[in-house]
């Protein structure tokens, strides 16, 4: 299986969460429900929509506002050599990651997740320079995401948090026992 078809299995899964209301605004769909389920509050943004996305974010943050929802924003922006993947991955586009990471920052979000897809879940690391070097590009914080394989990786990471790097996302290496959660708590608490 394709890391392709991994992050689209993924996204499925993911998105099969049950919320008490889901509902797609201009080709994002807004998923509504309180508690700490990953997905249970989130934003699946899609490409093709029509309105800007300072008008979209708005809007979402209303939204959640009005429903005693947290409405801080933060968009995830999926990249492969440097450059937005999209379509679960398998589509990677002309468009820079720093570029489109100012586009949001201009539009109001809160952070930015970025995953380097040509890791994620493989354990091979987490790519450093380039989470570092979209950190160094954008005013809002980033959250690290993909390949994180030790507690190397999160003491390299929490080396960058005057860069912008404020949290790192880990999975695999969790449930395979590579990582320790009470390490890199601790790493990332100095």
């Amino acid at each position: 299986m394709s890391s392709g078809d991994l992050a689209r299995v993924e996204e499925a899964a993911l998105n099969a969460l049950q919320t008490r209301r889901q509902l797609f605004y201009d080709g994002w769909l807004l998923r509504l429900s309180p508690g700490a389920a990953k997905r249970a509050r989130s934003v699946n943004a899609h490409f093709g929509s029509t309105r800007p996305v300072g008008q979209k974010i708005a809007y979402c943050e209303r939204l959640y506002a009005a429903r005693d929802l947290p409405g801080r924003i933060v968009v995830a922006v999926d990249a492969r050599d440097g450059m937005v993947a999209t379509r679960g991955w398998a589509d990677v586009s002309t468009l820079p990651v720093a570029e489109l990471g100012l586009r949001f920052t201009d539009a109001g979000v809160a952070a930015l997740l970025f995953t380097d897809v040509g890791r994620d879940g493989l354990l091979k690391g987490c790519n450093i320079p380039a989470t570092t070097a979209l950190a160094r590009a954008v005013p809002i914080p980033v959250i690290a995401s993909g390949g994180v394989a030790g507690i190397a990786d999160i003491e390299q990471l929490a080396a960058h948090a005057a860069d912008g790097i404020e949290g790192v996302i880990t999975g695999r290496a969790l449930y395979d026992g590579r990582l320790d959660l009470a390490a890199a708590l601790a790493v990332a608490r100095r």
